[in-house]
């Protein structure tokens, strides 16, 4: 229901849904309204075990989204991994997601272990530029 909202919204700006349980299925239907949403410009997933699939949703709808500029997803991914970076099987996740923060300056994205995410979005920008 939020998500189908947002494709029309054109009031809200912020958006908090930590905590919500929001699964894979959720993280995909967020990613298809954040393809059409132009007023959210700051968002928050953490803690909604999003899991790869609506993770890498998420990450492709950020090079489509050019209003987000604060993503906050803490261990939206796989909250069972915690503690270990990059998590073994959400790797393609903070990969495609370094890729659209690399691709889009003004996006600033917060995530646990964010040392160790700036290191994955340094090295996607290199592999951008060449």
């Amino acid at each position: 229901a939020i998500a189908e909202a947002l494709k029309t919204n054109q009031t809200l700006t912020t958006l908090f849904l930590q905590d919500n349980s929001l699964g894979a299925e959720g993280g995909l239907a967020i990613a298809e309204a954040l393809k059409i949403n132009q007023t959210v410009t700051t968002l928050t997933l953490s803690s909604n075990s999003l899991g790869v699939e609506g993770g890498m949703a998420v990450a492709e709808a950020l090079k489509a989204n050019q209003t987000l500029t604060k993503l906050k997803l803490g261990t939206s991914y796989d909250e069972e991994s915690a503690g270990n970076f990059p998590y073994p099987e959400c790797l393609p996740v903070y990969v495609a997601t370094a890729e659209a923060v690399a691709l889009r300056p003004d996006l600033d994205v917060t995530m646990e272990k964010s040392e160790e995410f700036d290191s994955l979005v340094n090295e996607a920008k290199l592999q951008i530029l060449g």
